[in-house]
């Protein structure tokens, strides 16, 4: 029972931390929406959402290269994630490359 209960904690802190992100990347608090999303990686590292979002958010940024990492990890967990994958093809793109 012990292993369900802190399951149901990281769930929640991983759920609260990603939807913190949105809410302050929509609120234009860029750095703040990074800082959320790292959180939530902490809870999940393998999590594929919470992954995207960091390289998306750091794609819109212009940091392509440092999104790569996330877009992968994102792909790995869930390799049939289209959004994951166009969103490494537009990182790969602000790298020059194809």
């Amino acid at each position: 029972m012990r292993q369900d209960v802190k399951n149901n904690a990281t769930s929640r802190q991983l759920a609260a931390q990603k939807n913190l992100g949105s809410t302050l990347w929509t609120l234009g608090r860029r750095d703040e929406a990074l800082d959320a999303y790292k959180k939530a990686l902490r809870a999940e590292p393998r999590h594929a959402f919470a992954n995207y979002n960091m390289g998306d958010s750091l794609v819109k940024m212009g940091r392509h290269k440092e999104a790569l990492g996330y877009l992968k990890d994102a792909l790995k967990a869930k390799p049939d994630y289209a959004g994951a994958a166009f969103v490494m093809g537009l990182a790969y793109a602000g790298l020059g490359e194809r």
